[in-house]
């Protein structure tokens, strides 16, 4: 019985700044035909460009399995502990930048889940890019699952990738009313009980537990 060779090669670029903070990651299969998405995701888990999270495993395997072959992640936080006023205004020009070539992308896919969704630094920073999204909004996508036994708003790759991989599918996302994130804010300000979308999410997924594949 015979054996043959194949190969691929896949390209990464990292854009960092200065300071080493890493502001977007483009990963491409190259020579290889297929649709290119644009990811905006909450914040980087490492921060040596030479490891692939989780969560970057995860998305490019589930993203060539729906025939993605190219793959720029940009975080609303380079680094959310460390966060200063500087270092946001330079991680959303890079956005801008990055959308200039708007025809570049198939879909821009907004997936920065709910961590400190109540928070107000991460509130203002949606409002922003919001702004930023409204010239793409007919190409803004989330991610669900095939089955539609998930939802929520803006799911997380490294949740999708765990409890329904490579059951992905893409719907498309809806510029949230922001009037309401600042009612929520002010809520949660004074102490009223509020369930994140993350808590609910939780419950959901432990409710399916037993009939989802690991």
């Amino acid at each position: 019985m015979g054996l043959t060779e194949t190969s691929y090669n896949i390209k990464c670029n990292y854009l960092l700044d200065e300071k080493g903070n890493c502001l977007s990651v483009t990963k491409e299969l190259v020579n290889t035909e297929g649709k290119s998405a644009l990811v905006i995701m909450f914040s980087s888990a490492v921060k040596n460009t030479k490891i692939t999270d989780n969560t970057s495993h995860l998305l490019w395997n589930n993203m060539l399995h729906l025939g993605y072959t190219k793959v720029t992640t940009w975080n609303l936080f380079p680094d959310y502990k460390n966060r200063t006023e500087e270092l946001q205004k330079a991680n959303l020009s890079v956005l801008k930048k990055l959308l200039k070539n708007k025809d570049s992308y198939t879909s821009v896919i907004v997936a920065w889940g709910s961590c400190k969704e109540y928070a107000k630094a991460v509130i203002n920073e949606k409002k922003a890019v919001y702004k930023v999204l409204e010239s793409v909004k007919d190409k803004l996508f989330q991610i669900i699952d095939s089955e539609h036994r998930y939802s929520g708003n803006a799911l997380h790759p490294l949740y999708c990738g765990n409890y329904f991989g490579f059951q992905w599918e893409l719907e498309p996302h809806k510029i949230v009313d922001l009037k309401t994130e600042d009612k929520k804010i002010e809520s949660t300000n004074k102490g009223t009980p509020t369930e994140d979308g993350f808590s609910k999410f939780k419950k959901q997924l432990q409710g399916n537990a037993s009939t989802t594949d690991h």
